[in-house]
């Protein structure tokens, strides 16, 4: 996959887990495959990720 199409589809995957049509387990399913687990479970967290 390049590198475009690749951020096309985590930007698509972004949104519509932002606007309810996707759960979580489904995003972070994805993410992962994406190569991208870590930065998708700090985005939960809020500002502060890992409590530091």
């Amino acid at each position: 996959m390049k590198e475009k199409d690749r951020k096309f589809y985590l930007a698509s995957v972004t949104d519509r887990f932002v606007r309810g049509q996707m759960d979580r387990r489904s995003f972070l399913r994805t993410a992962g495959t994406l190569g991208l687990g870590a930065t998708a479970l700090g985005m939960g967290f809020g500002s502060r990720p890992f409590g530091g």
